[in-house]
């Protein structure tokens, strides 16, 4: 999307786009038609500018959310691991099980 000015003096409005991967020049027109034309492309051009922001600040908005989320998370596996642990659980394959000696310890005292 350019003004073109020839050597011979010809000022005129052109498009470039892609074809098959292949950037294409056409030809819109010189005077009101080309002005006309320049407008509407700044004017989709801007608002496919704006689009793209709100986008970014979506995905941003998103990402600390996440952040958030994740730290709670960490918060949240922390405490939970700590509770287990002083209350005699063990990890073993990935699952929480009472710990063998605490069980013995209970079951010696009966």
């Amino acid at each position: 999307m350019a003004w073109e000015t020839r050597p011979g003096g010809g000022h005129y409005y052109t498009r470039s786009r892609r074809v098959n991967g292949k950037v294409i020049r056409e030809y819109v027109g010189s005077g009101e038609k080309g002005e006309l034309a320049a407008k509407i492309d700044a004017e989709q051009r801007a608002k496919r500018d704006a689009e793209r922001a709100l986008i970014r600040e979506e995905q941003a908005q998103v990402m600390t959310i996440d952040a958030e989320l994740n730290a709670l998370h960490q918060t949240v596996d922390a405490l939970t691991r700590g509770i287990l642990l002083a209350n005699g659980f063990e990890r073993y394959k990935r699952q929480w099980r009472k710990r063998h000696d605490d069980r013995d310890k209970s079951a010696s005292q009966d």
